[in-house]
């Protein structure tokens, strides 16, 4: 797993590592705010695709939400994990290992019911 800030990956700070990373988690604190995949772009893209830059012209909840607590989000952590790393998670909860990152990303979307995710969150707040 590695983690950064939100203004890393806006920066393009991201370290460079061999590992395959599909699976992002915007946090502030302990505080889930967003659960997501990334598996055609890296990090730094997929942020930038969340406020409006690239293929996607519109900002999404999570970039609007990031554009509302600035510059505060600015802080927020990024941890960004492999599959192995994800069935590690599932393993310490005593939940079976997931073969692709899509069941991996609604499997945590499921565990820690993040602020803005929709789709498999079906958290009560």
């Amino acid at each position: 797993m590695i983690t950064i800030s939100v203004k890393d990956a806006l920066n393009g700070n991201v370290p460079l590592t061999d590992e395959a990373y599909g699976v992002y988690v915007v946090r502030d604190g302990q505080t889930k705010i967003y659960v997501g995949k990334t598996e055609r772009q890296d990090i730094v893209d997929r942020i930038s695709w969340h406020l409006g830059n690239g293929p996607f012209t519109k900002v999404s909840p999570l970039g609007r939400y990031i554009i509302k607590n600035k510059p505060r989000s600015h802080n927020w952590k990024i941890d960004i994990l492999s599959l192995d790393d994800c069935n590690q998670i599932f393993e310490e909860r005593g939940l079976p290992r997931r073969r692709k990152i899509r069941t991996a990303e609604t499997t945590l979307i499921h565990l820690y019911h993040p602020l803005i995710n929709k789709q498999a969150n079906d958290s009560t707040r």
